[in-house]
């Protein structure tokens, strides 16, 4: 089974957007150390809006440039290790404003589907070209849409087509949110690794242009949130993320309604490392082996990793390396047409 062990490296968007270096560079790191120890390739997809933005009004502001220098240098450090950079699209930096010493966010914008086709393409591009001199061979290998927000996907796939990316990696089959302005919809993309597309990554289309890499998902029943409550009512340096920004809700009244349902019901997720949710990233990998699952891949934030995270991120490495798995990069997966329409698919558990 190969294993693809993703990041969305992004800052906070609410009223406080944390700094890069407790957000993204010493998370960077501290991650970076553990792969180190297993020589295996991290998957970062970089929020290169955040670059665009940098570039943009660093020249404005002392505090500015100095982020930038040490944002720019800790990428190439990662590339120089052997992980993959990749791009994430947040546009709602396209709006963002640098004032007294912090960010501050019109979310209103915040998916592609808020602009016209020619800003698009124009978005895409430019955080493509401005990702590109970070990554070894100035290739982009995978997309994944900020906030799953990918649909509707026809200007976003001329955008990528124009900016040389045929892989998508957003779908986390079964998943659904058809409020607010980051709305998706999932529920019946295949239950398959990965598959060919074309007008939408939850459709598969043999003769598509693109390939959707699926993030696996998993299903996250109502105990797992009451135990985390009472840890968090406990305590612990180890479960404390490395983050020091604040996340604000998308939609009204979406944070008590989806605790509420968290609390009384099974919910679909990710498979993340993400604060106590890594505890579940381990039984995954182990139930993914068992159902013969070609591929797993997860999907974390360098700002939601916890000392707790990194220990569990350690247990799933080992794991893989004594079953003879293989943890890899989207440069590698190149199976051919066929291959991928060969692929059976896996009964769905939700």
């Amino acid at each position: 089974m190969k294993v693809l062990v993703t990041f969305d490296h992004e800052l906070f968007f609410g009223q406080s957007s944390g700094t890069p270096n407790k957000c993204l560079i010493e998370p960077g790191r501290a991650l970076a150390a553990v792969a180190a120890e297993f020589g295996v390739p991290l998957c970062f997809f970089v929020d290169a809006g955040y670059l665009v933005a940098l570039r943009r009004l660093a020249p404005t502001s002392a505090t500015l440039r100095v982020q930038e220098h040490a944002v720019r240098r800790s990428l190439d450090e990662l590339a120089h290790q052997g992980h993959e950079l990749l791009l994430h699209v947040h546009p709602h930096w396209e709006d963002a404003v640098w004032r007294d010493e912090r960010w501050h966010f019109d979310l209103a914008r915040y998916a592609l589907s808020a602009f016209d086709e020619a800003a698009v393409q124009g978005i895409v591009q430019r955080q493509a070209d401005e990702l590109r001199p970070h990554t070894p061979s100035g290739q982009v290998h995978a997309y994944r849409a900020g906030g799953w927000a990918v649909q509707p996907f026809a200007p976003i796939g001329s955008a990528l087509l124009a900016a040389g990316i045929t892989i998508d990696s957003t779908v986390f089959p079964g998943g659904r949110d058809a409020s607010g302005n980051a709305a998706y919809d999932f529920t019946h993309a295949p239950r398959k690794a990965m598959w060919r597309f074309d007008a939408n990554p939850a459709v598969e289309d043999p003769s598509g242009r693109f390939v959707e890499v699926a993030t696996s998902s998993m299903t996250v029943w109502p105990t797992y949130y009451w135990r985390r409550a009472l840890a968090k009512l406990r305590g612990g340096a180890d479960l404390q993320p490395y983050g020091d920004g604040g996340v604000r809700p998308l939609k009204a009244d979406s944070n008590l309604r989806d605790k509420l349902t968290k609390l009384l019901s099974p919910t679909l997720y990710c498979v993340t490392l993400d604060g106590l949710k890594a505890s579940l990233a381990v039984p995954e990998y182990l139930r993914a082996r068992q159902r013969g699952a070609e591929m797993l891949v997860l999907l974390s934030h360098p700002k939601m990793i916890t000392r707790y995270s990194l220990a569990c991120l350690r247990q799933l490495l080992q794991l893989i390396r004594q079953n003879g798995d293989e943890v890899v990069g989207y440069g590698t997966l190149h199976p051919t047409q066929d291959r991928w329409a060969a692929q059976k698919p896996v009964q769905p558990r939700f």
